[in-house]
């Protein structure tokens, strides 16, 4: 699956907006419930953070290859072709 990380704030979710072959990373993880904004606005250890992008690694591998996401998370643990901007 290819990837594309860049930071926050750099328009990714604009851009996905004009985009038919990609998904926003965050837009998919919110609609199943996975993440959300609200998540953010709570203090969690570096253990809970880590688990918390691990299970939504989890479920981005099970996606087919043809799916392409972009998102700035650095915690990909899922096979992909990444490039960070």
């Amino acid at each position: 699956m290819p990837v594309v990380l860049a930071a926050p704030g750099t328009g990714k979710s604009h851009w996905v907006q004009k985009q038919e072959l990609w998904t926003d990373e965050d837009e998919w993880a919110a609609t199943r419930g996975l993440h959300s904004a609200e998540w953010h606005r709570k203090k969690h250890i570096e253990e809970d953070t880590i688990e918390h992008y691990r299970h939504i690694d989890a479920e981005l591998a099970k996606l087919p290859e043809d799916v392409y996401m972009i998102g700035s998370r650095t915690l990909f643990q899922t096979q992909s072709c990444s490039l960070i901007l």
